[in-house]
């Protein structure tokens, strides 16, 4: 008996699993319309752009290796969006940074 009711369990807290995530799915969706609808923007620095010229970017430590130097400090992934909340046509405060991965030399 006990081990029929064990098996039960497990699958009633995997529905719930599942049940959850539907459930944190559809808050994300309402929390980026709420975002949306106050400003705030989701964004992504474009690839290939230095890092230090680049607002609201915040370099991972996990770098990739290159052998052209010419690529050092550039943007390789965006491994996190940042957001940020749009104060005129071309301004902006940075809310959260972007996390991007940037290339660094090998040695």
């Amino acid at each position: 008996g006990d081990h029929r009711d064990l098996h039960l369990s497990i699958r009633r807290q995997r529905q719930m699993c599942i049940r959850d995530r539907n459930y944190i799915v559809a808050i994300k969706d309402k929390l980026g319309i709420v975002l949306t609808n106050s400003g705030i923007e989701r964004f992504s620095p474009e690839l290939n752009q230095n890092v230090l010229k680049e607002k609201g970017c915040s370099s991972s430590l996990n770098t990739k290796k290159t052998k052209d130097p010419s690529k050092v400090n550039l943007i390789a992934n965006v491994l996190k969006p940042g957001y940020r909340l749009q104060i005129k046509e071309n301004e902006f405060i940075f809310l959260k940074n972007a996390e991007v991965q940037v290339y660094e030399l090998e040695n």
